[in-house]
């Protein structure tokens, strides 16, 4: 379907709400790959720098740089993989890369550096859950910024089957799976109504001007 968001489809959701405001959490299928992708860069900075501290004098300032860095990535990897804590895990990882690029810098390797605090700040905001949140202002869709869409700009938004689909007036579509979601809080009915009200007063504003 045109302008459909067809890689949300397995997505498994988190659901969140209040009295006017439903939010939505639909973990991306791109996570994977950005986790595989983190851990790679990671392992590589751990050997970079604990060969630097390996062969660096023990009073020299490149071998605490080094010792900072390697500890600054092996924690959260520990955290990772040991402890279970996977969320928290990699944000720290990526944490931990910005602190080696900054290792890099003091390293006076510049583009080391530059491209490891690049990796990390575009990680963070890549590893970050798709949050559709809902309300009475209207639709504000996840990215970076994160859009806000207008009820008036919305033709229909339903949760049925388990399923969320919101219809836009421009015929583009979003529709993914709300199964087996981690967090079932939301409440199908309520938001159904939440939705219909807010499609309504908008169309009858909108007759109004």
């Amino acid at each position: 379907m045109p302008g459909c968001y067809t890689s949300c489809v397995t997505c498994l959701p988190q659901a969140t709400l209040s009295m006017d405001n439903f939010v939505i959490i639909a973990p991306h299928h791109k996570l994977k790959t950005y986790k595989v992708f983190t851990l790679i860069i990671v392992i590589f900075n751990i050997v970079f720098f604990s060969l630097a501290t390996a062969r660096a004098d023990q009073d020299s300032k490149v071998y605490y740089i080094a010792l900072v860095a390697c500890l600054s990535l092996t924690a959260p990897l520990l955290q990772y993989f040991i402890f279970g804590n996977k969320e928290a895990g990699l944000q720290n990882m990526l944490g931990g890369v910005f602190i080696a690029g900054v290792g890099w810098m003091f390293m006076e390797v510049y583009l080391n550096g530059l491209a490891m605090m690049l990796i990390a700040a575009f990680g963070l905001m890549a590893i970050r859950p798709l949050r559709f949140v809902f309300s009475t202002d209207g639709l504000k869709l996840p990215g970076f910024p994160p859009k806000h869409i207008s009820w008036s700009a919305i033709d229909n938004v339903v949760i049925k089957d388990d399923m969320l689909t919101i219809d836009f007036k421009n015929n583009k579509l979003i529709q993914f799976s709300l199964k087996d979601a981690e967090n079932a809080q939301i409440d199908n009915g309520a938001f159904n109504h939440f939705a219909t009200k807010c499609l309504s007063t908008a169309l009858l504003n909108h007759n109004q001007t």
